[in-house]
């Protein structure tokens, strides 16, 4: 609040006084300065410390006690720099007395730091702006105590002294010479963090990683290109000591009179020399703190080093860990100019299927944001595609909502972009993404899209610049153009908004363009009229004119696959109209008898394969037509005399030895005919699971499965005592079926 922002100025203001004060305690007239310097930066502790004063932990004494931190930081460094000697000069018994009497002030306000972790930041980041003014000697005397307090038993010592260690190297990372001159303490430091990287504690495991997500990328800066040069340079200590000499470390601690005893966060009194002295246990099997030192002084400190041991804490057992060194690679890929291996992608890639929903969104964030770096990249793209698009299918929101966000970033706004310019489209970064969308990405693409849709999120104009880049004159050709009708059929389905209206002339234009020459481009042009059509979105004279007479037309061409030859029969249901069905019925019907005379007898047909496979198809599409119109009045569609002929016919395609795929389509038109039927499904229902099981041909078998799960639906009470038989097909010999 404003009024606890006054108090806790107030309180700085005060505290400032009180310090200014204090400093005349440091004058020689007040006695030695190697007695009178300790008892004065030991009074500073509980300021530094953010130790318990009695205080009622309300927002506003917290802001008193930052505000009082930071006048005691000021006066600290005042003072150093009030005792710091002329330049060129030696330093007097006095300023070396106060350089040591502030080094253990350090020291314990490290051991003393608090285990919450904002107030332990707080107390770090005090350390840090400290040493920014104190002279580069402090530094690299404390960068070797902070070295020997990440060695200690407790896990809280351990984790202070990862983020001093960060906030130290953050300063080396903005330019400030306490950090970048001080010897050795970059080179430490650094080692430090990689150390406690693989800590036994994962608590510190996590803050180590953090740690050096946030280091990776100032390192990049150009203000830290000094510092990441010093980094990977081993440190000096390891040539100073020849032989595995350990070389004598400075320790200031008897400059200053210990403190009382405190209760530690387990609630027993410990000291605080006990749990920081180099005696205490090192974990890791170190002999000690020291030759541990020198001994990670020859360890690789490089770049790829820290991706390669980012890499294995991506597979680390605790989540925190794990979100952690997502963090970091992400870091890494963003700062490094040749971004991540192949190894690290598929790290980051394997995440997205992670047990934890807190990893798999953290996962898909950092895919989205490494792809949008790197839109020209081959392996990001790849990535995201098999990581974090298959995520928008998650059964967690919050997973969902990341990956949706991610192919909204990336896909759908700079696609809808494109709608001024669909020829120059093929140049854009999008445009390698779309081509590299396989035909299995493409379904949770449309899922995905619907889902945006539902929410009123797609991109204003999709559909335009869709149906821009597949018209004639726009860039969609080749790979990208599946994609591009897979999302136009999905906005098709939605309820148009203005500019967001599929526009069925372009679509037909389309279609038309494609013809015979192109099936697939002519089957994904006919589902978008489809969705049209069904909801009366094609105007009044093509419902009754030439559109319908054009479908039917390109029904009768002999090149016409069953495909194409169902969408036309519903594309001509859904425009309604009378007089045209009957006909195009007896017609198949003809077909199709015509086919079997002689089929029990020679087991060969009398006209070709793919003439009786599209009349089976469309008399399939007219029965269920017939059986819905008639379930619409109320009524049951009669099995007719030219339909039980058909059965006979396909029954003879379906377990004769014909062609397995008049076989398997046989199978489609027979289960379409018994969906309006029970008479005709009780007495086919054995075939069809005779047939599941016995038929050596997979296509067949497939079928079969097809027709009894949508019979399940229909005609429930006769599929009840083969509910066996159905789940054996899970151990069928084939992957599809």
């Amino acid at each position: 609040s404003a009024h606890g922002g006054r108090r806790a100025a107030r309180a700085g203001k005060a505290c400032g006084g009180h310090f200014e004060a204090l400093s005349l305690c440091l004058r020689p007239e007040h006695g030695e300065p190697g007695a009178t310097a300790p008892l004065v930066m030991r009074s500073l502790l509980p300021h530094l410390s953010l130790s318990p004063s009695g205080g009622s932990g309300s927002a506003a004494a917290g802001k008193e006690a930052i505000a009082a931190q930071a006048a005691c930081v000021d006066f600290v460094v005042s003072a150093a720099a009030a005792a710091a000697p002329a330049e060129g000069s030696p330093a007097d018994e006095a300023a070396r007395s106060l350089l040591l009497s502030i080094q253990a002030l350090l020291q314990r306000v490290a051991l003393a730091a608090p285990d919450r972790a904002e107030p332990r930041a707080a107390v770090c980041g005090s350390v840090a702006r400290l040493l920014r003014g104190l002279p580069p000697a402090v530094t690299s005397r404390y960068s070797r105590f902070v070295w020997r307090l990440a060695h200690v038993a407790k896990v809280g010592a351990r984790t202070v002294a990862v983020e001093i260690a960060a906030a130290i190297l953050e300063l080396g990372a903005e330019g400030c010479d306490a950090a970048l001159a001080a010897e050795d303490a970059p080179q430490t430091l650094w080692r430090l963090l990689l150390l406690r990287a693989s800590d036994k504690a994962p608590g510190v495991r996590a803050k180590a990683v953090g740690c050096l997500s946030s280091l990776i990328a100032a390192l990049h800066t150009p203000a830290g290109a000094r510092l990441l040069a010093l980094v990977q340079q081993p440190p000096a200590l390891a040539a100073a000591s020849p032989g595995g000499a350990t070389p004598a470390l400075p320790s200031p601690l008897d400059a200053m009179p210990p403190p009382p005893p405190r209760r530690d966060s387990e609630g027993g009194r410990s000291s605080i020399g006990s749990a920081g002295t180099p005696a205490a246990a090192t974990p890791g099997g170190d002999a000690s703190p020291s030759a541990s030192l020198v001994s990670a002084a020859k360890m690789e400190a490089s770049l790829a080093s820290v991706a390669s041991l980012l890499q294995s804490r991506c597979a680390d057992e605790r989540p925190a860990v794990r979100r952690a060194a997502l963090g970091a690679i992400e870091a890494y890929g963003l700062a490094s100019s040749d971004g991540l291996s192949p190894a690290a992608l598929a790290a980051v890639e394997e995440r997205c299927r992670d047990a934890s929903p807190l990893i798999r969104k953290q996962a898909a964030k950092c895919l989205a944001a490494l792809l949008a770096a790197r839109p020209s990249s081959p392996a990001e793209r790849r990535a995201w595609i098999d990581g974090s698009l298959p995520l928008c299918r998650d059964s967690e929101a919050s997973v969902t909502d990341a990956a949706l966000d991610s192919l909204e970033e990336l896909l759908l706004r700079p696609l809808a972009a494109a709608e001024k310019k669909p020829s120059e489209a093929a140049s854009l970064p999008l445009w390698p993404l779309l081509e590299d969308l396989s035909a299995a990405a493409i379904p949770t693409l449309q899922h995905a899209l619907g889902v945006l849709a539902a929410r009123g999120r797609t991109p204003p104009a999709l559909a335009r610049s869709v149906q821009a880049l597949l018209s004639p004159s726009g860039a969609g050709c080749g790979a990208v153009r599946p994609p591009l009708w897979a999302m136009l059929l999905q906005l098709a389905q939605q309820k148009p908004k203005g500019r967001e209206a599929v526009d069925a002339a372009a679509v037909l234009r389309c279609w038309r363009k494609a013809g015979a020459a192109d099936p697939a481009e002519a089957a994904a042009a006919l589902r978008v009229l489809l969705c049209l059509a069904r909801r009366g979105a094609l105007e009044e004279g093509e419902l009754e004119g030439e559109l319908k007479g054009e479908l039917l037309s390109r029904l009768q061409q002999p090149d016409c696959d069953t495909e194409t030859a169902a969408l036309l029969v519903q594309i001509c249901c859904a425009l309604g109209g009378d007089g045209w069905a009957e006909p195009l019925r007896r017609a198949c019907a003809e077909t199709i008898n015509a086919a079997a005379v002689l089929f029990p007898h020679t087991h060969s047909l009398t006209t070709s394969t793919r003439d009786v496979q599209r009349a089976l198809v469309v008399y399939g599409e007219l029965s269920l037509e017939e059986e819905d119109a008639a379930a619409s009045a109320g009524s049951r569609a009669s099995v007719s005399a030219s339909t039980k002929a058909v059965v006979a016919a396909a029954t003879e395609f379906a377990h004769g030895e014909c062609d397995p795929a008049l076989s398997a389509t046989a199978f489609v038109t027979l289960g379409k005919l018994c969906m309006g039927s029970a008479a005709l499904a009780k007495k086919l229902l054995p075939m069809f699971v005779r047939e599941l099981s016995t038929s050596p041909q997979w296509a067949v078998r497939n079928n079969a499965l097809v027709v009894l799960f949508d019979l399940v639906k229909a005609h429930t009470a006769l599929l009840d005592r083969h509910v066996g038989s159905l789940g054996l097909a899970g151990s069928d010999a084939s992957p599809v079926v």
